[in-house]
Order: structure tokens, then sequence, then C-alpha cells
């Protein structure tokens, strides 16, 4: 795939390890059914059906600067896994995508600078079986400074990028 004029097997902007996020199991304190396990989260329904809720991870509460980036998840997934990308203590919503394979990039749009940008898995009734190993976030646009200053509050540059993604699709 190619958003930018550049391949986007290149180095990722920054990879988010399974150890930076918090598990469903770890948070509620049952350490004898964690999901995180061998550098990666698993997620077997047959095991660990009865985690509370519907999140299995989330975090990690980065800072990312305003721009397009495109996520890809490391490893395998059986069934649907949904996934969310939120700030502002997880109440905006910026981005979901429901996944049957990790073959596919998930866009997210970041209009400003967030100071906590979360990821979060969600299982569904899909979902069989789940091993994630990392997140890769490329980074296929970031708005230049003078963007900011133009007119339509910087937005022209925003949705010139944003068309280019879309056009290549």
């Amino acid at each position: 795939m190619d958003f930018t004029g550049r391949s986007l097997a290149a180095e990722p902007y920054l990879t988010i390890l399974p150890e930076d996020l918090t598990c469903a199991d770890a948070a509620s304190g049952n350490s004898g059914r964690a999901l995180q396990c061998d550098g990666g989260i698993a997620y077997t329904a047959d095991l660990y059906d009865r985690v509370r809720g519907h999140r299995l991870f989330w975090g990690p509460y980065i800072a990312l600067p305003a721009g397009v980036y495109l996520v890809r998840f490391g490893g395998r997934v059986e069934g649907e896994f949904s996934v969310d990308f939120a700030h502002r203590d997880g109440n905006f919503r910026l981005a979901s995508a429901t996944l049957r394979d990790f073959a596919k990039y998930v866009c997210v749009v970041l209009r400003e600078p967030v100071k906590d940008l979360e990821v979060r898995g969600i299982k569904t009734p899909r979902l069989r079986s789940l091993r994630l190993e990392a997140v890769a976030v490329h980074r296929a646009y970031a708005a230049p400074k003078e963007a900011r200053l133009s007119e339509n509050g910087g937005h022209a540059a925003r949705d010139a990028a944003l068309h280019r993604v879309a056009s290549a699709r």
C-alpha cells in the first residue's frame, strides 16, 4: 500500500508493545488467568470467555502530533476483533474498526495533537482467539507548521491529505 508516495513497509513512526498496554485480567487482579504472556497478548474464547466486560486491553496514553496515521496490528486473529482509538480520558473516540485479520491498516486522523491516545481492544461475540504481538503506527501525513495558520483554521492542508489518502484506496 502506498498513500504518500513512499512505502508503508518502512519503519513505523512508533511501535506499541503488549507490555505498554493494560490487560483486562491484570487490571482485575486475576493474575492466574492473565491475558498477557510470552511477549504478546493472548486470548482464547474457550479459556477467557469470563473476562468481565468487552475490553481486552487498553492504553498506552501517548502523545501524538496532528496528522494522518495508519495503524497495523501484528499477530493473528480468528473471528472478529474490534479496536477503538480515543483520547481525552477515553471520552472522545477518534476511530474504530472491526478486524477479521491483521492484513489491513486502520486509518486514524488527528486533527489536533493529542496528549493521551488510547488504543482499546474489544472482544466481540465472534472472537475465537487473538494473539497481539505489536501495534505499528505509521505516520502517513503530518501537517506542516504553516497549515496551522492557514485559512479555514489549518483545515485546508488536512483536507488535501485526506483526499490523497481516500483517492489511494
